[in-house]
């Protein structure tokens, strides 16, 4: 593969879970929910941020939404008062803003569009990014570390559909 397959800091970017499901673009209301569904015409683009260069496994990382919609609430975290993700404002609270990507067959080296990856909560250890399974649609951390997801850019929408 080519260096320009490796994912780096900020790169756009889809999330598509094991499940077949992809974030699409928020719920709003009290807070920005991101949700899941399979309607790939509402898909979210996102942008890996909190570093520079290529995301190497086990890589800290933000990931933050690109819509406008929702202003300055664009960095996805997990918080004490849902165990629903949401998107907050970044720097609110680092570490529940914050995430570990890591690729699924735990090698070392750069993350790469395509790679099945666990994407972990800093603040929340060993809860990764999951689809709740209460409230359908929505997503939440509170998933066991064997959760995976694919990364695809923006750009290459023919490797991820």
């Amino acid at each position: 593969m080519s260096n320009q397959d490796v994912v780096k800091f900020g790169d756009a970017f889809y999330i598509k879970h094991e499940s077949s499901k992809y974030l699409i673009a928020v719920e709003q209301g009290r807070y920005n929910w991101p949700k899941l569904s399979q309607e790939k015409k509402k898909l979210a683009k996102l942008e890996l941020v909190g570093g520079n260069g290529e995301v190497q496994s086990n890589s800290r990382i933000k990931i933050r939404t690109t819509e406008s919609a929702i202003g300055n609430n664009n960095v996805l975290g997990a918080f004490a008062d849902s165990h629903d993700c949401y998107y907050w404002q970044d720097g609110y609270d680092e570490d529940k803003q914050s995430w570990q990507i890591t690729k699924a067959d735990d090698d070392a080296g750069p993350i790469r569009y395509g790679d099945r990856v666990r994407i972990t909560n800093i603040s929340y250890s060993n809860q990764s990014l999951a689809p709740d399974t209460k409230y359908d649609g929505y997503y939440n951390y509170r998933g066991k570390c064997r959760r995976l997801v694919d990364l695809s850019t923006c750009c290459r929408r023919r490797q991820f559909f």
